[in-house]
């Protein structure tokens, strides 16, 4: 009987000792497929180093100016966001020769660290105008007269925002020349969305008291500055993306000064420059994304460098913690993670850069090219793993600005009905001969046209999400 029971036992530990054997060649195995990284891409180096930075100058740097639109010293917002960011330098530097500074929380506060009060937000605000209405068509110019008193209460309680607001003019240049590290600061975004409403808000006063010239001629000024702002190549998808939210506050500002006011042929002239058709660099994402690796792979070196050339060792856990170290980062080779990233910003670059009538199918062959097999652990496990294989939220930013570009031929067809005095039985025609330009820009097919409640409308993308957006003419 005790025979019996010890044949199970031994095929048992025999089992466990094979199995054992197995899972130390196969972590062996991965470890000796790990043991050298790969060269860094030419490209990605290129990147890295900066080569493909546009240099900006500290007077023109839009990013000093975006800091000081939301302190209350100063009269010029871009002075005072440099005398700001050095007075964040210096106490940056003193808590960096203390150690018990370490983890001080004002670090990642512009304001704070430097001491300078900043405008902080009113619920009164949420009475301006709404420069994104979810809802049906916008209203800002028609509710002029009845909330007259009201809005120019606010106005003059926030003055000194906008007329910061109002000095950000000129050709856009922009450079975040911060130090890449992981609890950087970031601009506080809000100062500038708020400061728009305002604008928009102002606009619809003066037009209330006889001021068309002047409000198309600031209108057409500040759309055609956010759209050159859109263009530029130095800016990180969040800056791209908030330029963006400006341009769509204006267009459907003049959407309703469209759809209410007959105008002049100089005025139509002037609003019409404005709205010229889109450009590559728009809808292009290339230069954000090149931001994105190059923040992102400043930081890999930078902990490389401090811990040493070995990257089983990198920095998640403190120097006591090696064990905790190991189990964090196996598996993770530094170059080999920065070149991932980007091959796969570099293939949705490319795509953003095509026509938006791509989308769809480009974007699906995207994400089938992206994808993460089982294999590709092998090699880098963890640096795959961290690394987003075209992930829906870089999808998503595409979307934004081709569903911008939308919105903006959709503005430009709304001019030109008006200007040409069409009927409504002519609109369905004019649509099918106004080319390209001004057709859905996902289809390539003339804009849909609703004669029931006079809407030019497109289907937006990603289409899980799309909705059909109708604007009234």
């Amino acid at each position: 009987m005790s025979i019996m029971r010890s044949r199970p036992v031994r095929w048992v530990l025999r089992a466990i000792g094979g199995c054992l054997v197995l899972l130390l060649l196969a972590a062996g195995g991965l470890l000796a497929i790990n043991f050298h990284d790969e060269a860094l891409l030419p490209a990605a180096a290129a990147i890295i180093e900066g080569k493909t930075v546009v240099p900006v100058a500290p007077e023109q740097n839009l990013f000093f100016t975006f800091i000081g639109l939301s302190s209350t010293e100063g009269d010029e917002p871009n002075a005072e966001g440099r005398r700001i960011f050095a007075l964040y330098q210096q106490a940056l530097g003193r808590l960096a020769a203390d150690p018990s500074q370490r983890l001080n929380p004002d670090r990642s506060d512009f304001y704070a660290l430097a001491k300078v009060r900043e405008f902080h937000y009113s619920p009164e605000l949420i009475q301006l105008c709404n420069q994104n209405p979810e809802v049906g068509a916008f209203h800002c110019i028609a509710d002029a007269a009845s909330r007259r008193s009201l809005w120019e209460k606010i106005l003059a309680d926030n003055r000194g925002r906008l007329e910061r607001f109002q000095q950000v003019s000129g050709e856009p240049q922009y450079l975040n020349v911060l130090t890449p590290v992981l609890a950087a600061p970031t601009i506080r975004y809000f100062a500038l969305t708020t400061a728009k409403r305002l604008q928009v808000t102002s606009w619809a006063l003066q037009l209330d008291s006889g001021g068309q010239d002047q409000v198309i001629g600031a209108l057409a000024a500040d759309l055609g500055f956010w759209r050159a702002f859109v263009a530029l190549r130095n800016p990180p998808l969040i800056e791209k993306s908030i330029a963006a939210s400006q341009v769509r506050a204006d267009l459907y500002f003049m959407s309703e000064l469209l759809r209410i006011r007959q105008l002049t042929p100089g005025q139509y002239d002037a609003l019409g420059a404005s709205l010229h058709p889109s450009t590559v660099a728009e809808r292009s994402v290339a230069g954000a994304l090149d931001a994105e690796l190059r923040w992102s792979a400043a930081i890999l070196l930078r902990q490389s460098s401090e811990n040493g050339p070995r990257y089983w060792f990198c920095s998640a856990f403190s120097a006591e913690h090696r064990f905790l170290n190991a189990l964090s980062c196996a598996g993770f080779l530094r170059n080999a993670t920065i070149n991932r990233m980007y091959r796969n910003y570099h293939e949705l670059a490319q795509l953003s850069e095509q026509s938006c009538e791509h989308f769809d199918s480009g974007y699906a062959m995207a994400r089938e090219h992206l994808r993460r097999s089982p294999t590709d652990y092998l090699y880098n496990p963890t640096g795959t793993w961290e690394v987003s294989p075209g992930s829906a939220s870089l999808d998503d930013y595409s979307a934004k600005f081709c569903n911008l570009e939308g919105m903006q031929r959709i503005v430009a067809l709304q001019l030109a009905i008006r200007r040409n005095n069409l009927a409504d039985a002519q609109i369905p025609a004019f649509l099918e001969r106004a080319g390209a330009d001004y057709a859905d820009p996902f289809t390539g097919k003339p804009m849909q046209w609703d004669a029931q409640d006079r809407s030019l409308a497109f289907r937006t993308r990603p289409l899980q999400e799309g909705q059909l957006v109708r604007w009234s003419i």
